[in-house]
Parts: C-alpha cells; sequence; structure tokens
C-alpha cells in the first residue's frame, strides 16, 4: 500500500496523506487492506486506473461522519427556520416542556 502522491491537501493540514490501493491490489488481498485500516484507524483510498474511487474507513470513522452530517445538517434546518421566522420564545418552549414532563405516561 503506498502513500498519496504528491502536494496533497492532508500534508498541507498537517495530516499525513491517505494510504492509497488499487482495486486490483484490494481484490489480491482485502483482508489485509482491512486489518490495515483497523490497525492505523487511518482510512485508505481505494483507486481505479489511478483515479480515487472509493474509501475504505473503520466503522467508527464512518458513524462518526454520518454523525457530522446529521448535525450539519440540523444547523442548515434550524438557520432556516430562524431565517423564515419560525421561532419560539424561550418561555413559550420551556413552558411546553414542562406541560409535557407534568402529563402522566401513557402505557
Amino acid at each position: 500500500m503506498a502513500p498519496a502522491k504528491g502536494g496533497s491537501r492532508a500534508k498541507k493540514l498537517g495530516r499525513a496523506p491517505a494510504e492509497r490501493l488499487s482495486i486490483a491490489e484490494l481484490g489480491a488481498d482485502a483482508s489485509r487492506a482491512v486489518r490495515r485500516v483497523r490497525e492505523a484507524k487511518r482510512p485508505i483510498v481505494i483507486t481505479d486506473r489511478g483515479r480515487p474511487a472509493a474509501v475504505l474507513v473503520t466503522p467508527q470513522e464512518f458513524e462518526r461522519m454520518r454523525e457530522h452530517d446529521r448535525f450539519v445538517e440540523a444547523v442548515r434546518e434550524g438557520l432556516a427556520d430562524s431565517d423564515a421566522g419560525r421561532v419560539f420564545e424561550d418561555a413559550a418552549v420551556i413552558e411546553e416542556v414542562e406541560a409535557a414532563l407534568a402529563r402522566p405516561e401513557r402505557p
């Protein structure tokens, strides 16, 4: 598995460049690639004819990326609501939450 070539953005940001692996190399030894990702906790860029085609990451990193995407989307929705005037005063929200908590639970 070879490191990425050239002056990558990762180097500029102070991170080591991602490892690269061709689809053919992945097919020949997928278990080694998965083991390497797990041990190094760094992604491997899978290439097809020298171009990035996919990225192999740990399940934890995949979930972290998904959580980040959900957070960013929630912030965008909140900003859109605010821009559209769909906002509530703090007191109104607190009152509604307290009322909901005071209701008896249903079976």
